[in-house]
């Protein structure tokens, strides 16, 4: 989907390998199906911004990793891309992490801070964000990540994502969605609603709150953010696109998956899990950049323990959690609900997951 919609991302790669699934054995003990993906590492960049040309001139490549215990308690940082003062220490608590080094110059955190500076102030005007930003690249990734229902990203929770300085010296970035697994019905922490609507505005409630998203009081940006949520709905986020491809995967992967949930399990999911912390944080008044709902998380750890979703409940639906949709059943929602937005055609969909105070009591 991420290729499909023209935004950087990584692969599932066949050359390099030779299938894109595979069952894996630790010493010989069989541990499961799992996919191989590239990582946003050396080639990464080269291949993707300069044709793998060898002498291609890197800059720098921020990671977005939301916050950790230090950084709330020093401050209560996350990154959201808020600028900080010049002073790089509020910057290196943990919220952000130089994934790649620039090919030349030093490696430190003054690029990414000059970026947080720009949008503490960002102008009106589309000469000033182009000189900052690759714009198709923003635009497209906060588009995708509405569609897609995008539940640990940027707009939701400040996290997953990279910005890339584009040489290193440069003044330029581009926004790269990465680590997508809550996505297309899936939630840990948000509504599982917020993740259905059609109109973006309803999507988070700190989206707008979001420094990043500035480019909104640009009228250009936010016609166009609008008319690409509407096109990729159209030609991406569709059944009559999508349902075919998730058909073919499905039987691909079939009796894998049935030999995977015959494997023993070699990990467990903890009694406290790191959502269960993000609701005491959220409690004790830290973390207020984050939508955090308790009966979600809840639900969301449930589902985790009892491990009951089948494959074709999986994709089809209904699974019997509010933080789980089926794949189809959330992109038929979704699309219809983003429909119904731009075309007046009612209301979205968002009342279909209501769960009792009972479903607050962990299980």
């Amino acid at each position: 989907m991420l290729r499909s919609a023209g935004v950087p991302t990584t692969d599932f790669s066949f050359v390099r390998i030779s299938h894109i699934l595979r069952r894996l054995y630790i010493n010989d003990q069989a541990i499961g199906l799992f996919g191989l993906i590239e990582k946003f590492k050396d080639p990464w960049l080269r291949n993707e911004f300069a044709d793998g040309d060898k002498d291609y001139q890197q800059g720098t490549l921020y990671q977005g990793k939301y916050t950790n215990v230090k950084a709330e308690l020093l401050g209560d940082r996350v990154s959201d891309l808020s600028y900080y003062g010049d002073d790089p220490q509020p910057y290196t608590l943990g919220e952000y992490k130089i994934a790649e080094d620039p090919s030349s110059g030093e490696s430190n955190y003054k690029a990414l801070i000059e970026l947080t500076k720009f949008l503490s102030s960002a102008p009106g005007k589309v000469d000033a964000w182009e000189a900052h930003w690759d714009m198709e690249s923003v635009l497209r990734a906060m588009a995708l990540e509405m569609l897609m229902g995008f539940a640990d990203g940027y707009l939701a929770v400040a996290d997953n994502f990279f910005v890339y300085q584009t040489a290193p010296d440069s003044t330029k970035f581009v926004f790269i969605l990465w680590d997508i697994d809550l996505i297309l019905g899936s939630t840990a922490l948000v509504k599982l609603s917020q993740m259905e609507t059609g109109d973006w505005r309803e999507f988070a409630s700190t989206l707008t709150k979001r420094p990043l998203m500035q480019f909104l009081n640009v009228p250009e940006y936010a016609k166009r953010f609008d008319d690409l949520i509407r096109e990729l709905n159209d030609k991406l986020l569709s059944l009559d696109v999508l349902g075919q491809y998730i058909d073919d995967t499905v039987a691909m992967i079939q009796q894998d998956v049935a030999w995977d949930l015959s494997c023993p399990r070699v990990s467990h999911v903890p009694l406290l899990r790191s959502h269960d912390f993000a609701v005491v944080a959220h409690l004790l008044g830290l973390i207020g950049q984050t939508d955090v709902d308790i009966l979600t998380v809840n639900d969301f750890g449930r589902r985790q323990r009892q491990n009951d979703v089948g494959l074709m409940q999986a994709v089809n639906g209904p699974t019997g959690y509010s933080s789980l949709d089926g794949v189809k059943e959330f992109i038929k929602v979704k699309h219809q609900n983003v429909k119904n937005h731009y075309n007046g055609g009612g209301k979205s969909n968002n009342d279909r997951h209501k769960s009792s105070l009972l479903d607050i009591l962990p299980i």
